[in-house]
């Protein structure tokens, strides 16, 4: 009797010392290098002119996503250099700017549906540890 109390106090004791330390290794973000970096996207040399960038990186399945201005550019945050694979949903251009004045029109560029899910849109770009601007082009 002494003998599985005495195990099953070592095995408690086992697992209440490693508790800590799988939180410490598991669920730690620290020292991941995020970082923020710019960039432009176009489809058959046409710049993108809404939508939303989407992000996804190729061995770390993070996330992160970021709005195309007018003019195909984009700044994605907090994000983690290596390969990402990218998505683009559209969204609608807008006709006015916030003075209340018509803004140039500018036709939004119609994607094929594959851009739009960046696990089969087949766009992988890789983000530098220095964020150097990116140049996407669909094709």
């Amino acid at each position: 009797m002494f003998r599985s109390r005495g195990r099953s106090l070592l095995v408690s004791l086992a697992i209440l010392a490693a508790v800590p330390i799988l939180g410490i290794v598991g669920c730690s973000d620290s020292g991941v290098k995020k970082i923020t970096v710019s960039g432009t996207i176009t489809y058959k040399g046409q710049p993108l002119s809404s939508g939303m960038l989407t992000a996804i990186g190729s061995t770390n399945n993070e996330v992160t996503s970021a709005s195309i201005q007018t003019d195909g550019s984009f700044i994605l945050t907090d994000v983690i250099p290596g390969p990402v694979k990218i998505g683009i949903i559209p969204t609608p251009v807008s006709m006015s700017s916030s003075n209340g004045k018509a803004a140039p029109k500018r036709p939004p560029v119609n994607l094929p549906a594959k851009f739009s899910n960046p696990q089969q849109s087949g766009v992988e770009v890789t983000i530098a540890d220095n964020g150097n601007p990116l140049k996407i082009e669909l094709n």
